[in-house]
């Protein structure tokens, strides 16, 4: 049995994928036809942009721009099941997905029509795949504007499994939102526990914004985190505490990542080999060319093949370990994915 076999056949859990960016080009124009929105470009040039290189802010100019078809609570379905049954395919059997509530709030779409969309497919499909839904708060926006959000979401709260953070790192310090975090906490958005928390950090800035999450916002998890490997003090720390980093292999080569940063190091296997518990994950997976299963495959090239099939079992077994899942759950799935490897 290939590498490529395992890997399709594992079950997997996927904890760093933002819904918007699992839109295909195909449904990004079929949204906009229906709601009359103006796209500055073709279905073609749509799919060529997605082929070539971005770097983070380019990436995101064209981004939000895309978001803006998204109106209605079935719009908000529809990319969602549509990201479901890929992943489906792909044997995620448990996934925490990110949202950028804020994105759509400000071209005037309610809170309450984002989230009763989304969680409706959520519900659909529940008996395939565990989904769970991460309200993200984007970090170059005020307090103000963070606080805003959280005002709208507690109602939902019950629908709300954890909060993030993403956007820009440069110029926008974890401490910013430091209020927000404790706030959110307070209001019931962070899980039963409290505990919930991830920002994006240690992508575009370096280790300094790691550790700055880890203190100023008490983060259990680190999404992306490659530039962890900056500061071995740090990556000790990560192994220790047991921080996990939600790498994303494919997005790293396509925003450059590695290219500028890393250029000679195989980053996946750095880390991996000094103990960090990482995670392997898609990001933005019509945008960054790979759902999960292409990012497990890129990952594991930078290993030897003998060496393969135990470093996906424990990536595999990480993917759940890092989740915000209970403890007898996270023991349960890691046993299905020794039964699943087992058997070659």
């Amino acid at each position: 049995m290939s590498i490529e076999d395992m890997v399709k056949i594992a079950p997997k859990a996927e904890l760093h994928v933002h819904i918007e960016g699992t839109m295909e080009p195909e449904l990004l124009f079929e949204l906009a036809q229906k709601n009359n929105k103006c796209l500055n470009y073709t279905i073609e040039q749509c799919r060529d942009e997605r082929k070539n290189q971005y770097n983070l802010k380019e990436f995101l100019i064209q981004y939000n721009d895309a978001c803006k078809v998204l109106v209605s609570e079935n719009d908000f379905y529809t990319i969602a099941i549509q990201y479901f049954t890929k992943a489906i395919s792909h044997n995620v059997v448990y996934c925490e997905v990110f949202f950028d509530p804020q994105t759509y709030m400000a071209n005037g779409v309610s809170f309450e029509t984002i989230i009763k969309g989304l969680t409706k497919a959520s519900e659909e499909i529940k008996d395939q795949l565990q989904a769970k839904w991460i309200m993200c708060f984007l970090r170059h926006l005020p307090e103000a504007d963070c606080l805003e959000l959280i005002n709208q979401a507690e109602p939902y709260a019950h629908l709300i499994h954890g909060i993030g953070l993403d956007s820009l790192e440069e110029g926008n310090p974890a401490r910013k939102h430091e209020n927000v975090f404790r706030i959110a906490e307070e209001k019931g958005l962070c899980g039963k526990k409290g505990t919930n928390k991830t920002a994006h950090a240690g992508e575009e800035s370096d280790a300094s914004n790691v550790i700055s999450s880890l203190y100023h916002l008490n983060v259990p998890r680190i999404d992306h985190g490659v530039r962890s490997l900056d500061c071995l003090n740090l990556c000790k720390a990560l192994k220790q505490s047991e921080v996990a980093l939600t790498l994303c292999p494919l997005s790293n080569i396509k925003l450059k990542v590695k290219e500028r940063f890393f250029p000679d190091t195989q980053v996946v296997k750095e880390l991996f080999n000094i103990g960090v518990r990482i995670t392997i994950n898609s990001d933005r997976p019509e945008i960054f060319g790979g759902y999960i299963n292409d990012n497990y495959l890129c990952a594991l090239e930078e290993f030897e093949e003998d060496e393969r099939k135990f470093v996906l079992r424990q990536l595999l077994k990480n993917s759940f370990l890092a989740s915000f899942m209970e403890e007898e759950e996270k023991v349960a799935f890691c046993a299905k994915v020794d039964e699943a490897l087992d058997r070659f």
